[in-house]
């Protein structure tokens, strides 16, 4: 078998769960005594993967809180926070602790950080008072499984964090990850890691072997490692997917794998929180589905239902006891689940009207670097008709990415309509655009401050086509990432990655994983990225049981910064078309919407 068997995978999957509970139930056993929980809403879900309110219970916790700005009053005698490591949380527990201590001064106060503890925490509650009051502990959780053969860290503001303040504490956990993943799972014997935080991750990685030891599996189940930067491929989280669980993302978001769903799509009064898992029949033969294929899908099983009850209807007795015995409970879940995902696909249909087939117009032409001008007046349109933010944030960001360079003119021109219709504050957003590689401000001639023959000298410089390096297009002719336009792609069997953006664009870390699994010579690939910018850092050795001719067709892709679900679509087919195994693991789940939040200021 040239990769694990799925049993083998789903078993070092549950490994990886089981050491999460352990460390867990390790802190939870080391405060004495009854405990009440107060756990911050963004980790409800993780947690959810990882443990159940059983097994809390069975290491103390009395009642779980969700942590609000209100005070929490104990019964018990400890009260636990369990939150992100992150400075603004943690002073909002240290404004609880404070308020909770002038009522009851008994009371035992603990701190538990998700992924990694921060010495400015240890200092706020030092500078508070607080120190031997407030007792901190860290929580290190491992990869969480979020679906088949999808994992995430789960840290979500990694991004903001990382890239944009340049604060590169929670790349130690992502580095003690990637061990414990390989003391399970066996040394990886080739590792190629693209950009500076990955390159930054391998070393520490590596590290940890030297300092923690090495596995003692003796043969290693997974055959390749790619960790990428997210700044190197952004046009992959810019564009908009036409999959259904992109577009499901884009419209109603998926937080840990789970999307809520509201009234219009269930017909119930109180939002209902969907878990979309590869065991649902139906999400499972859709989710990567191109969405002009997924109603006419949903459709056809929903006659297939039909037709199913209707035959019921004139069985005889000893038929009925059967199905309610053995069939009933599985086909009322098919039921629920088709009703589900029919109401959220007229939910995209009805969030994205009109606009969708435009929208894909005007990236194609950006991408494709055609029509500039017609681009820039969409985008005009969208901030005179002040549409969502985020989405012209995107075409701005895609377009001064894609054309290398826009004229002084018109990026002020854009920036200045884009203050005009969602405020000034934003002056700091395109400050950390610029920052992160988003976007870029041209600098105009110095003469044109004084006007005259400097100026117009400027707008002909601006007018002429000047030779520039576009690195955009030089990455993507190298890594062949524009799909030929010749073959006519049959939208319910696709058979290039590229579908995932209607034929446009293949996603980068997909290619290279191609790459790898086509056993390209080192040497081709090393060529090819001299064009991707940010280092690189290729790793391989021949490890016991392992050579490198015959090595296990499983490659684990790794995103610092947030994987997209359009990755995860185009990986997942490059699984099927070439009979291998991939791992797609990313620091969090991430789509444009979300990216251009963590640049706002909050």
């Amino acid at each position: 078998m040239i990769y694990p068997a799925e049993a083998c995978y789903h078993s070092v999957m549950d490994s990886l769960k089981e050491i999460s509970q352990r460390k867990l139930v390790d802190i939870l056993d080391r405060i004495p005594g009854k405990k009440d929980l107060v756990i911050d809403p963004a980790l409800m879900k993780p947690l959810d993967k990882i443990t159940g309110v059983n097994m809390l219970r069975a290491h103390g916790v009395e009642k779980i809180h969700k942590m609000e700005k209100s005070e929490v009053i104990s019964s018990c005698s400890s009260l636990v926070f369990l939150v992100y490591a992150d400075l603004i949380t943690a002073k909002h527990v240290v404004d609880q602790v404070q308020a909770s201590r002038q009522r009851d001064s008994k009371l035992l106060y603990h701190l538990v950080l998700v992924p990694c503890g921060l010495l400015p925490i240890n200092q706020l509650i030092e500078e508070e008072g607080l120190y031997g009051i407030v007792n901190v502990h860290v929580f290190a959780w491992e990869l969480i499984p979020i679906d088949s053969h999808v994992l995430s860290f789960e840290i979500p503001h990694l991004y903001r964090t990382c890239f944009l303040n340049g604060d590169y504490s929670l790349l130690k956990s992502v580095a003690k990850s990637l061990w414990s993943l390989q003391m399970v799972f066996g040394k990886i014997p080739l590792v190629l890691s693209l950009g500076k935080l990955s390159k930054i991750v391998q070393n520490m990685v590596s590290g940890h072997f030297e300092d923690f030891g090495k596995p003692d599996v003796a043969v290693n189940k997974i055959g390749y490692m790619v960790i990428m930067d997210r700044s190197i491929d952004y046009t992959s989280s810019l564009l908009t997917s036409v999959t259904y669980t992109g577009l499901l993302d884009e419209v109603f978001g998926i937080k840990c794998g789970a999307v809520e769903f509201g009234k219009d799509v269930t017909g119930k009064a109180n939002p209902v929180t969907y878990q979309l898992s590869s065991k649902d029949e139906i999400y499972n033969e859709i989710k990567n589905k191109h969405f002009a294929d997924v109603y006419p899908t949903l459709k056809t099983r929903a006659k297939e239902l039909e037709a199913h009850f209707a035959q019921l209807k004139a069985a005889d007795l000893n038929t009925l006891k059967h199905h309610i015995k053995n069939e009933i409970r599985i086909v009322m879940t098919k039921r629920q689940s088709l009703s589900y995902h029919i109401g959220a696909c007229e939910g995209i249909i009805g969030s994205m009207g009109g606009k969708y087939q435009e929208l894909q117009n005007v990236e194609e032409n950006i991408v494709r670097g055609r029509s500039k001008k017609e681009s820039i007046l969409y985008i005009e349109n969208c901030l005179a008709r002040q549409m969502s933010y985020t989405l012209a944030l995107r075409l701005i960001s895609l377009l001064s990415i894609t054309e290398g360079w826009l004229t002084y003119d018109e990026v002020g021109s854009l920036k200045s309509q884009f203050l005009h219709a969602y405020g000034y504050k934003h002056l700091v957003t395109f400050h950390n655009m610029e920052k992160v590689g988003l976007f870029s401000t041209p600098t105009p001639s110095s003469s044109s401050a004084f006007g005259g023959v400097g100026d117009i000298a400027n707008r002909v410089v601006q007018v002429v086509s000047l030779p520039k390096t576009n690195t955009f297009r030089l990455v993507a002719q190298k890594l062949k990432l524009f799909p030929d336009g010749n073959n006519v792609q049959d939208l319910k069997d696709p058979s290039a990655m590229g579908y995932v953006f209607n034929g446009l664009y293949i996603p980068l870390v997909c290619q290279l994983v191609h790459l790898l699994l086509k056993k390209e010579p080192k040497s081709v690939i090393e060529e090819q990225l001299k064009s991707v910018p940010g280092p690189s850092l290729w790793s391989e050795e021949v490890l016991m049981g392992s050579q490198s001719s015959n090595r296990a067709r499983v490659v684990l892709v790794v995103v610092i910064g947030g994987v997209t679900q359009a990755e995860i679509g185009a990986l997942q087919l490059l699984e099927k078309l070439t009979n291998s195994r991939i791992i797609i693991a990313g620091t969090s789940m991430l789509n444009g919407n979300l990216l251009m939040q963590q640049l706002v200021q909050s």
